[in-house]
C-alpha cells in the first residue's frame, strides 16, 4: 500500500508516482544497501505481503528487498 498524507487525489498520485519511480531507479544494477528511506517513502508502516501464497510480514519484505539490492538487480 503506498503511503499517503491529506492531498488531493492528484497531489496522492503524484507523490506515489515519484517515490516509485526514485525507488525503481535505485535498482540499477549496483551492489547496495537498501535505501531505507526510499522504501519508506514508497510503503506503508504497517505494509505486509505474500509470497508464494505466504503472509510476510514488513520485517520480511525488507529482508527481500535488501536482497534485491545487495544482488545488484536491475
Amino acid at each position: 500500500m503506498i503511503k499517503t498524507t491529506k492531498l488531493t487525489q492528484e497531489q496522492s498520485i503524484e507523490k506515489a508516482s515519484n517515490a516509485y519511480q526514485a525507488y525503481m531507479a535505485a535498482l540499477d544494477g549496483n551492489k547496495k544497501k537498501l535505501p531505507q528511506h526510499l522504501f519508506d517513502e514508497l510503503t506503508d508502516a504497517n505494509i505486509t505481503g505474500m509470497v508464494n501464497g505466504r503472509h510476510i510480514t514488513r520485517k520480511e519484505l525488507i529482508a527481500m528487498h535488501s536482497e534485491y539490492f545487495e544482488s545488484g538487480t536491475k
